[in-house]
């Protein structure tokens, strides 16, 4: 996915209403547009946060993602999962040297946005969704 096209991700999860993965974010009975939504904020912003060590709630960037719960709810939930890498001169090593890195694959990032785009694509081209999808273009 082109850089260019997340404007138009991030212009579709603002039409839907949906929070940023900062916030709380849960959305009752979510359609399968805003889940797909939800997933392009999360691997967006953990793109633009691959490598965050500092925070202004303290430590590394926490990995996003977008799930759907039984119940029909859902929601950006963060993951601390990271990866430590010996970087002595680092301003947030430890004294050991050691940096603590949000554990995000860059590869698999990509392939969760390229997902959700087919995903809204898909749903773009679904007959009653058209109004929605209107003035954004995703290719």
């Amino acid at each position: 996915m082109k850089i260019q096209n997340l404007n138009a991700l991030f212009s579709l999860t603002l039409a839907l209403g949906v929070a940023s993965p900062g916030m709380a974010s849960v959305q009752p009975r979510c359609s399968d547009s805003e889940l797909a939504s939800l997933e392009a904020l999360a691997a967006s912003s953990n793109l633009a946060n691959i490598y965050t060590t500092r925070t202004p709630e303290g430590g590394p960037y926490k990995k996003k993602i977008a799930i759907r719960h039984k119940s029909g709810q859902c929601e950006i939930q963060s993951v601390e999962a990271f990866r430590t890498i010996h970087e002595p001169g680092h301003p947030d090593a430890d004294k050991q040297g050691f940096v603590r890195f949000p554990d995000i694959n860059f590869d698999d990032e990509e392939k969760i946005l390229e997902a959700a785009r087919a995903k809204l694509n898909k749903l773009k081209s679904s007959p009653g969704r058209q109004d929605l999808f209107s003035d954004i273009d995703y290719d």
